[in-house]
Parts: structure tokens; sequence; C-alpha cells
């Protein structure tokens, strides 16, 4: 099945609809019946109807829109109404129907002065049985009884695919012989371009950006319901927009209204609160770089005692997400050398070591079906040079170094793939290339830690600057029930945690 993109789908229409439109002296250049509708069948919330009134609006015609779901047979072809013909011998009545709602919408933009236009028809999959036939008839002659849609104005009909709607029905050949289908599909780039283009709130352009496959996510089944949508997104901005004019604080409950997911508004609530704080930005920065201690401790050392609590907190929460990212990324590799033993026990005929579990961390990218596609992407990938855009795994963390897991996942599925084809030359090269990558990864990694040690020791330099024992005291707890920051002082052994420590254990040993 051939799919689009938001972007795709907007300019194949685009271009559609001026080919519609094209004129010479005898009028429209395309007959009214070769002029099919089009459909855009795509999942919820990524953008249809915003779509066609974009393209209404760049191309400088009407635009209107209605649902089928709210249409009954009545409202779509119209109430009956009795109609007296006088005839030479006797006065003859018949029935005619007012005009349909739908139809009525158009003629109210063409007496704007709209000649040409979109009709935009919303769930049309979702339509009453009542109302197959007549809208069949509608695809094919443009007309609702005897009332026609005016011949500058083109029909659009968008719907959900069914996996997404259950009361979503499957057309026959009859309608799908009628429209341009276009599957349109989600691209969470066009989406965070649209964003910026939009002026959305920052925090929620940010954290998409971090976090791109957050942008958009519908899932339907079984106990992991969760509905996402690039809608829910720019609705929530509107909100934080307006509330934060008036100086509410954002709770997850807020969020959650838009957000219907518990893991996204966890990690949104805790990127919002570490981009949106009372102080400074740029002190927090400092303090997170070990500059102007002395300064900065200055500052906050006589405000009162909730307002510095509130400092603490930031940047616990900045430790709690780098540390949490470094403790999932060193599980990685932890799987991943588990990986790398096995494939080099099979390589060297070591038959003492049990493959290990598959525990969601292997990408499942296409096949590569040839020894020079091997030796081509392997040489890429040990050369640094790969596919920027490729699928973020780690079970849907959009953290940096996604794109360096992906390529030992590549270098994985290469191997898989040569002994499945039972080619055995070449297998040294690839377990060789594994093996690099992993070492790379760890060096990074531990470099990565070392830095957030370095916060660390930093925020506790300037606690002690600050002299307020119960602030050093609440941190020093805050860290204690963050199993991720405590992975980061362990495996650093950083100083100064064990030497408050140490305070705390003579303390503690005096009141005994």
């Amino acid at each position: 099945m051939y799919t689009y993109s938001i972007k795709q789908a907007k300019n194949t229409i685009k271009e559609g609809i001026r080919v519609y439109l094209e004129k010479n002296k005898n009028g429209y250049v395309m007959k009214e019946v070769n002029r099919l509708p089009f459909y855009l069948v795509g999942a919820p919330g990524i953008g249809k109807t915003e779509l066609t009134s974009q393209i209404a609006n760049e191309l400088g015609i009407g635009f209107t829109s209605c649902s089928i779901t709210h249409h009954s047979r009545n409202t779509v072809l119209g109430l009956p109404v009795i109609t007296h013909l006088e005839g030479k011998e006797k006065e003859v009545k018949y029935t005619e129907y007012t005009m349909s709602e739908i139809i009525g919408k158009v003629y109210e933009q063409v007496e704007l002065g709209y000649k040409e236009g979109i009709l935009l028809i919303d769930e049309f999959s979702c339509m009453a049985d009542s109302l197959v036939a007549p809208m069949l008839a509608f695809l094919q002659t443009k007309n609702i009884g005897s009332h026609v849609l005016p011949e500058g104005w083109v029909l659009i009909l968008s719907s959900n695919p069914p996996e997404y709607n259950k009361n979503a029905r499957i057309f026959d050949a009859a309608i799908m012989d009628r429209v341009r289908c276009i599957n349109v599909e989600f691209d969470a780039d066009e989406f965070i371009d649209y964003a910026e283009s939009k002026k959305m709130n920052s925090k929620i352009i940010g954290f998409l950006k971090d976090n791109k496959n957050y942008v958009h996510r519908v899932i339907g089944t079984g106990n992991e319901k969760e509905i996402v949508t690039c809608r829910g997104w720019e609705n929530l901005s509107y909100c934080l927009d307006g509330l934060e004019k008036y100086g509410v604080e954002i709770m997850p409950a807020l969020i959650a209204q838009f957000i219907k997911s518990e893991k996204i508004v966890e990690d949104f609530f805790k990127y919002y609160k570490l981009n949106h704080q009372v102080a400074d930005s740029k002190d927090y920065n400092n303090i997170l770089e070990g500059k102007n201690l002395n300064k900065i401790a200055e500052k906050y050392k006589d405000v009162p005692y909730n307002n510095k609590l509130k400092v603490i907190k930031f940047l616990y929460g900045y430790l709690d997400m780098t540390c949490e990212k470094y403790e999932d990324m060193m599980k990685h590799y932890d799987h991943m050398l588990k990986q790398y033993d096995f494939m080099f026990a099979v390589n060297n005929n070591i038959s003492n070591l049990k493959k290990p579990k598959n525990t969601g961390f292997i990408n499942p990218i296409d096949d590569f079906d040839s020894q020079d596609d091997m030796e081509t992407i392997l040489k890429k990938r040990r050369d640094g040079v790969g596919d920027e855009n490729a699928l973020l795994i780690n079970r849907g963390r959009g953290d940096a170094d996604s794109y360096e897991k992906e390529a030992i996942d590549d270098i994985l599925l290469l191997y898989r793939t040569k002994l499945a084809m039972g080619e055995e030359e070449g297998n040294e090269v690839v377990l060789a290339a594994y093996k690099e990558w992993l070492d790379n990864y760890l060096d990074r990694l531990k470099r990565n830690q070392i830095t957030e040690n370095d916060v660390i020791t930093n925020c506790f330099n300037f606690l002690e600057m600050i002299g307020d024992d119960l602030l050093t005291e609440n941190f020093f707890n805050m860290l204690n029930t963050n199993m991720g920051i405590l992975g980061v002082i362990g495996r650093c052994r950083n100083a100064k945690y064990i030497e408050y420590g140490k305070k705390v254990k003579e303390l503690c040993n005096i009141i005994d």
C-alpha cells in the first residue's frame, strides 16, 4: 500500500485541485464527472482537517466542513415538501426536498463570494447505513436530490482506518472506484515544523524534539490504551499559554486531559518543571556547570526556605532525568554485551554459553541480502556515517545515544542475516565491528556519567556555600530515593556524597 506523509498528501491534493479548477474560454477544462473526490485515510489527530483548510487558504478558495456522523437521512437529503403543479386539466401535487444541510453550507460560502472551494466531509466511513446509497450517488454526480454541488467546488472525504474506529466501515469497489484514495502516514518531524510555525508552547516543542516517538501514539487494544495525537499537543499548547499568563501552577492532571498516556504525561511534566522555574535559568545552568557558585549562593542565602527548596528540586529533577537515561543505557549495554558474547561463542564453537533472552532492545529493521550491502554498511558504521533518520529504539526513549544503539543493532542483524544465508566468510569482520561499537558506546557512557557526577559535586558545593543544613539534608535524601542517581554516584564514587554520608553516620552514632 502506498502511503503519504501529511506534507506529501497536502502537495498532492493541492496540485490536483489546481488541475481540477483549470479553465479555458469554454469554462473548466476537466469535466465534472472526471473530478474524483479525494479520500484521506489516516490515524486520528494527525492533521487531516487542518491540511484541507491550509490548502483552501493557500489557493485562495472557500472552505467548509462537516462530519457525516452528525447527519441523518433527513439532514443529508433534505425534508419533503409538497409542491403544486398547475396542469391543463388538473392540479398535480408531488414531493420535493429542501436543500441538504451539507450543500446548504457550500451555498452560504458562494453567497460570500467563494465561487470555488473545498467541501470536506469528515468521518466518511462512519456514515449511517441509510446514507450509503445517497452518498454513493453524491460521489458520482455531485448532487443530492435536485441540489447540485457548485461546479467550482471540490469534494474531499476523510476517515480513520477501522483499527482506530470500531464504527468505521470498509467500503466496497463501488465507492473506492469513485475516489482518489490517499493513505496518510504520520511524520513527527513534519508536526514539529508545523508547531514551530504556529509558535506553539516552547516547552512542548522542546520536549517533542527530544522525544519524537511521543508526538503521536494511538493504542486501543488490550490494557495499553493510549491516545496521544498532534491535535492533543496543539490544544494543550493553547491551554498552557493561557494559564501561564495568569501564573497558574501546571499539574499532571491538567496535562492528562489532553495527553492520554500516563507515561508520556509523567515524562512531559518532568520536562515542563525543569524548563518552567521561577528562578533565573542562567543561575541553574551555572550551578550545574560549577560556575560563579559563591555569587549565586549569596543571591539565594537569605531568600525564604521554600524558594531555596524550589532551586534544589530543580537540580534534583535535572539529575533524575539524566541519570535515569544513563541507567537505561547501561542496561542496554549489558544486554548487547551478552548478545556479543553469545555470537562470539557461536563463531568459535564454544557451546557452554546460553543464548540471552530478547528483552525488547533489538530493532527489527530491513534485512540485507548481499555481501556488498553488508560491507558498505559496516564501513559506514565504522566511519561514523549513517542514517540520521533511523527509528529510535530502547522502549521509545528519544535520547542522544539512540543512534549508537541502532548502529549496534544493525550489526547484530547483519550477523544474523549472514548466518541465515549460510555464509561463514566475513563473520570476524562483523564481530570486530560490533565489539568496536560496544567499546565506543561504553566509553561515551562513562564520560557522560562522569559529567553528571561533576554536576552532583557542584550541587553539594553550592549547598555548602548557602550554609543551610536542612536544605542539604533534603537534597541528600532526594538522591537516596533515586536508583538512577545512586547508580552514577556508585560507579563514579562521588567524593562529596560519601563525605556527607559519613557526617550523617557520625551524627546518628552520637544520637545513639
